[in-house]
């Protein structure tokens, strides 16, 4: 009898753990569930217009700025040019501060005025070679340099650009002096150009034009290209690199000028 007595009661203590068990989480999960829905219910919405200055890159600036509790979000909408926060009070205050501050209007960009030159140079003699007045000083350097007896004007280009301006791109035709076959003639060339980005940098009261990304290629008859970071300082000319064609050598020239 002693022994089934001690058998019952192992018995009820073995169905009696894991009911103490059960009761035992249900407080913690009745406030696990209740926290959550009491988070969203304390935050708060905030619609803002931006006016100056792009949505997506206002939104990268402050989406750090968030709380990340249950709820809290940032999106925008580029075709009505807002922005909606929704957060903690007194994250959405700070973003809302952060917004204001950022969403100014930018100073006005200057233009810049490029000229692009294509030169020819030969050993042999041309009395009618074509030179604006404004490279005679340049061609005379060039002349002590790269030890050819001619130069001659391919192809110019003018250009007005903003500064910021990406993806600029420009084509045209190149006229070269062409003896081949001792009949003088003109050998026509496709040239273009482009240039990643021109940006304007200032530093007190010098200022320096930024060319990222400067290309040029010739083709037909054979082809020339340059590729180069071009800086140069507001009216100056510069040499952007040479090439040949056959028995010629091609010499790119570019100046910027900064339009106030």
């Amino acid at each position: 009898m002693k022994a089934l007595a001690c058998s019952s009661l192992g018995l009820f203590l073995l169905f009696a753990v894991p009911a103490t068990a059960v009761r035992a989480q249900s407080p913690g999960s009745t406030e696990a569930s209740k926290a959550e829905p009491a988070s969203e219910k304390g935050l708060r919405n905030l619609v803002f217009e931006a006016k100056h200055r792009d949505v997506v890159d206002l939104s990268a600036a402050v989406r750090i700025m968030g709380s990340g509790v249950h709820g809290a979000a940032l999106s925008f909408s580029r075709e009505f040019r807002t922005i909606t926060v929704r957060d903690l009070p007194e994250n959405v205050a700070a973003i809302e501060a952060a917004l204001k501050r950022l969403d100014i209007a930018e100073p006005p960009r200057p233009d810049v005025e490029l000229h692009l030159f294509v030169l020819v140079a030969s050993q042999a003699p041309a009395p009618s070679a074509r030179v604006p007045e404004e490279l005679v000083r340049v061609i005379e350097a060039l002349k002590a340099t790269l030890h050819y007896k001619t130069y001659s004007l391919a192809a110019s280009f003018t250009e007005r650009v903003r500064d910021g301006s990406r993806d600029i791109h420009g084509e045209g035709v190149a006229e070269i002096d062409d003896d081949r076959g001792g009949k003088p003639g003109k050998r026509v060339m496709q040239a273009e150009y482009g240039i990643n980005q021109l940006s304007v940098d200032k530093d007190g009261s010098a200022v320096r034009i930024r060319l990222d990304g400067f290309k040029l290629a010739l083709v037909g008859g054979g082809r020339a290209q340059l590729k180069t970071d071009v800086t140069l300082a507001d009216g100056e000319k510069v040499v952007v690199g040479t090439s040949t064609v056959q028995d010629k050598g091609l010499v790119v020239l570019l100046s910027a000028r900064v339009i106030r």
